[in-house]
């Protein structure tokens, strides 16, 4: 394919090393779903991480632990009919553990329902951003990435081959918001085209 420039360059762009990456809505939308998955998994990671969370379980633990030694106190040491020293020691200990450890299994409980309220409404958010994306999408592809190598031709007719390059032609008809999210989550970014970009995104990206 020849090109020429209003200066009298002319460009000759090697059709047989030419590439032609094309990314719509599914592309964006697999990214999407998987960034958005990863930060939900890292809340997971946090809450499961979160110091008071990890305290408080180890607490009824120890707590149900104590119960246990406590109840086999009473078994062993109770059934006398003058209560021993370990009798008194198993009983005034079982009914304070128990309610620490109602306390603490509550506690624990309603942490539990605040980190599951926070995933259900993050995974519903999720759901909701990429079904609103789906929705407003009208460009069936939203760009080509087209990888190239051309010769050049100056006006003294001065010849120099330009080694393979890459670029990113955007879909003329594509929202500013598919723009944004690109950008946002796939780290492509619209840039300035040369001249022989700009042609090459005119003449070979199939909109």
């Amino acid at each position: 394919m020849v090109i020429k420039s209003d200066d009298g360059e002319k460009f000759v762009v090697d059709k047989v090393n030419f590439k032609n990456q094309i990314y719509d809505i599914d592309n964006l939308i697999d990214i999407v779903s998987r960034i958005e998955n990863n930060k939900i998994k890292k809340i997971i990671e946090n809450q499961e991480n979160d110091q008071e969370f990890v305290k408080l379980k180890m607490n009824n633990k120890f707590l149900e632990k104590k119960l246990v030694e406590s109840q086999n106190l009473i078994n062993n040491h109770c059934g006398k009919s003058n209560r021993s020293e370990l009798c008194n020691k198993g009983m005034d200990a079982i009914d304070k553990d128990k309610e620490l450890l109602d306390m603490g299994e509550a506690k624990l409980e309603n942490t539990k329902m605040l980190h599951d309220l926070l995933l259900r409404n993050k995974r519903e958010n999720k759901e909701t951003f990429i079904n609103q994306i789906i929705n407003e999408n009208y460009a069936d592809i939203h760009f080509s990435k087209i990888t190239y190598n051309f010769t050049r031709f100056d006006k003294e007719k001065n010849k120099s081959v330009l080694s393979s390059k890459s670029i990113i032609c955007f879909n003329p008809v594509l929202q500013k918001k598919y723009y944004d999210l690109w950008e946002e989550y796939g780290r492509i970014e619209e840039i300035q085209l040369e001249f022989i970009d700009k042609k090459v995104c005119e003449y070979l990206a199939k909109f």
